[in-house]
């Protein structure tokens, strides 16, 4: 993408152009079973697969974006930290996927779910190989974040992540303890080394934390380091809670790598809007229902159902997202990937979205 800003795309186009360049990743579940399955498996590779995914809806090779991260300002007056449990957490926590949709994946044949969310032996293999050093910090980005190659730490970090996400999943759906194993000895090795902690915690240092100071986002900015390694820690995180930490329960490595998350996620501080997992929103979910706060989870999610729709338009785009000129498609297509999460978030704690915005929302599915 060039630095030169275009007009507001035509939803209708700018949809049919992001068909043409993603294939549909729900369609990799499509034979496990009904829609609600096939949204899940959009949500689990998502989540699970995160960087694939990322990687495909910009068409390009790495987790990075000509695009800022975040455009609100934290208003210190009214946001906490969020502040995880200093508890160690023995039981799985979902937080995402609908108990429908759960069994549905549960009953369906093995070899699909492998077919459609596996992986092979040798990503296991390479794996092992980010384990002997682990980057203490990313450091580097600019604002544009196009220089992703000559950043400290970010290319190892980025493959870790990736290979790391695609394992938990493999092991899950495999129920295979030795492979549980080596994914639980990979998540612990970055964790006891205190991997990426020395990154910049922009959540204490205020003003030197800057973005977007040129307009050509040449500019070094310590708050894209920053974001940059929470989104791939707070992913791992729900990937871990989810489908890793009943592995071994009593086994002291679950201890190391909790608090090497919560390290992260205390550096997070929410704010309204897109982006960022809805403005750190999503982990301060996790971290209610970690603590067992469900009706502060049930709020949250209130909220978040309220912005959502407050934000999609008649014509399926999104306000402010959709129009922000050649960074347009990378913003509508992170609201949609939300704005779906949070659907079947909703849905698992008893909520909904109303008619008119999954008629909104569905608009996508019949551009052509």
């Amino acid at each position: 993408m060039t630095g030169r800003q275009f007009p507001e795309l035509n939803s209708t186009r700018l949809f049919s152009h992001l068909r043409r360049q993603v294939p549909s990743v729900a369609s990799k579940v499509h034979e496990v079973g009904s829609m609600s399955l096939t949204k899940w498996g959009f949500l689990m590779t998502w989540f699970f697969r995160v960087i694939i995914t990322f990687s495909l809806l910009v068409a390009g090779p790495t987790l990075t974006f000509a695009a800022n991260w975040n455009t609100k300002k934290v208003d210190k007056n009214s946001t906490n930290h969020l502040l995880p449990s200093t508890k160690t957490t023995k039981k799985t926590l979902n937080i995402f996927i609908p108990k429908d949709v759960l069994e549905a994946f549960n009953t369906a044949p093995e070899s699909i779910k492998i077919n459609r969310c596996g992986a092979n032996s040798l990503e296991y293999k390479i794996l092992s190989g980010f384990l002997i050093s682990p980057p203490k910090r990313v450091s580097g980005f600019n604002s544009r974040m196009d220089n992703v190659r000559s950043v400290e730490g970010a290319m190892v970090a980025e493959r870790y992540f990736e290979l790391l996400n695609i394992l938990m999943l493999d092991a899950w759906i495999r129920n295979d303890p030795e492979k549980k194993q080596i994914v639980l000895e990979a998540l612990h090795s970055w964790a006891s080394a205190g991997a990426l902690t020395e990154t910049s915690d922009c959540s204490k240092l205020g003003s030197k934390c800057t973005q977007w100071t040129r307009k050509d986002g040449q500019d070094n900015s310590l708050l894209m380091d920053h974001n940059y390694v929470l989104k791939m820690v707070s992913r791992a995180a729900y990937g871990y809670y989810l489908t890793l930490v009943e592995h071994q329960p009593n086994d002291p490595k679950h201890a190391v790598i909790q608090n090497w998350i919560n390290s992260f996620l205390i550096r997070m501080e929410p704010f309204k809007g897109f982006g960022l997992d809805f403005g750190w929103r999503i982990p301060s979910i996790l971290i209610d229902f970690q603590k067992g706060n469900l009706e502060t989870v049930t709020k949250t999610l209130e909220i978040l159902i309220s912005e959502l729709e407050e934000t999609v338009r008649d014509d399926g785009s999104f306000y402010k997202r959709t129009t922000r000129g050649n960074r347009a498609l990378w913003y509508h297509s992170q609201a949609m990937a939300e704005a779906l999460v949070v659907s079947e978030m909703a849905r698992n704690f008893g909520l909904e979205t109303s008619q008119e915005f999954r008629k909104k929302y569905r608009k996508l599915q019949t551009c052509s």
